[in-house]
């Protein structure tokens, strides 16, 4: 990817209204959608935030590899383009924040030279070289160079890996194996040396993604689907270790259900939201507050279905992400090309409508959501067919 001006292409988006659920009654306020920009060329990309509210994305090069890049508030590049893998055919990254100057990346390898199956879990540590100097528009950023620290760990047979960490150097790593769609999970130090062994968190008989969060105390929640017995599961992770057995998240029924996301929200709880197919072709989003010890907190919920949902109306790849202000938003494709979002109050209820994200004119892939601005805003990310990584505001507050 070339590291010119072409990542510094910004544009400016415009003030919509949002609707807000205000002590019972809808009312419409003047909040942003907020502004839109444009990343660079890449597919896949993955974000998250640090305590200081800057963002790390990190990306599929379209010439392969890995490449990443830290962004302001104000969606301006506040480091250089760095790259996580050199030679490699990588694939579906994810990031997270270890500390304020320390980012660890996972991302899936896959080497068909080697033959039978090549593919693996990869992952990397990359700290903020203090002192260097990036100039974009007139202004500098401090510590704009992000270096690799330690050496790459791999782990064979595996894929679909996701990391997070709550900021105190310690970071969690799953994935799914090659085999039989076991979910495994292993705890690092801020060094990037495993701390646990391999960590064997359930199995779903498929190869598909799971998703994780953690709490700023330490406990850990893994989601995955089950997809031959269409169900939602999960498995806390506490102190290094599997707690408990796997439970089920989703409420029994005939409906197939996949594709699940999580959230650790401010209430302490976890927000888990995934896709649910109707009998009648169409599908929507739904979700569920777990607690620290696994259990529901109430019901199931809707988050789409503003309008009547018709036969071939399909909501699919949901993500969830929470900030320290109470504010939940969830994103989500349609098949009518359009990438949607929609808040939702700490105990699980949808807020005023649905609102499109995206500006249209290209087909979007899956959008990814984390928050911003020392946990006031939200900025969603998605990649198009034409492989570019265009992003997103969205405005806070989104309070009752």
């Amino acid at each position: 990817m070339s590291k010119t001006n072409e990542h510094q292409r910004w544009r400016w988006g415009q003030v919509l209204l949002i609707l807000l659920l205000l002590s019972g009654s809808l009312v419409v306020l003047a909040g942003e959608l907020g502004d839109d920009f444009f990343l660079g060329a890449g597919r896949a990309p993955a974000i998250d935030t640090s305590s200081l509210g800057e963002v790390m994305v990190v990306w599929e090069d379209p010439d392969g590899g890995i490449q990443g890049q830290a962004v302001n508030s104000m969606g301006e590049a506040s480091s250089e383009v760095f790259d996580v893998s050199l030679g490699a055919n990588g694939a579906l990254p994810s990031v997270t924040w270890t500390s304020d100057d320390d980012v660890a990346v996972t991302w899936e390898r896959r080497d068909d030279s080697l033959g039978g199956d090549s593919r693996s879990v990869a992952i990397s540590q990359f700290r903020r070289a203090i002192g260097s100097e990036l100039k974009f528009d007139g202004k500098r950023a401090i510590g704009s160079e992000f270096r690799a620290i330690g050496s790459e760990f791999r782990i064979s047979k595996a894929l679909f890996p996701a990391v997070v960490s709550n900021g105190d150097g310690e970071y969690i790593v799953t994935w799914t194996g090659t085999n039989s769609g076991k979910r495994m999970a292993r705890y690092f130090d801020d060094d990037g040396r495993p701390s646990s062994s391999n960590l064997r968190l359930g199995s779903s008989g498929a190869e598909t993604p799971s998703s994780i969060a953690m709490l700023p105390t330490g406990e850990t929640l893994v989601v995955w689907d089950e997809v031959a017995r269409r169900r939602i599961k999960g498995r806390l992770l506490v102190g290094g270790r599997a707690i408990g057995s796997q439970f089920r998240i989703n409420t029994p029924g005939l409906d197939n259900s996949d594709s699940p996301s999580v959230t650790a929200n401010m209430a302490g709880d976890f927000t888990v939201v995934w896709q649910r197919y109707n009998r009648d072709g169409s599908s929507d989003i739904v979700g569920r507050i777990i607690d620290v010890f696994g259990r529901a907190i109430g019901s199931q919920f809707a988050i789409t279905g503003d309008s009547s949902l018709k036969n071939g109306d399909v909501n699919f790849a949901p993500q969830v992400a929470a900030d320290g202000a109470g504010n939940q938003v969830v994103v989500w494709r349609r098949n009518d090309h359009s990438v949607m979002a929609r808040p939702l109050s700490l105990d699980g209820r949808a807020i005023g409508s649905e609102l499109r994200v995206d500006l249209g004119g290209v087909i979007p892939g899956n959008a990814r959501i984390t928050e911003t601005l020392g946990g006031h805003d939200f900025v969603v990310l998605w990649d198009d067919d034409e492989d570019e990584i265009l992003g997103r505001f969205l405005t806070a507050p989104f309070d009752e």
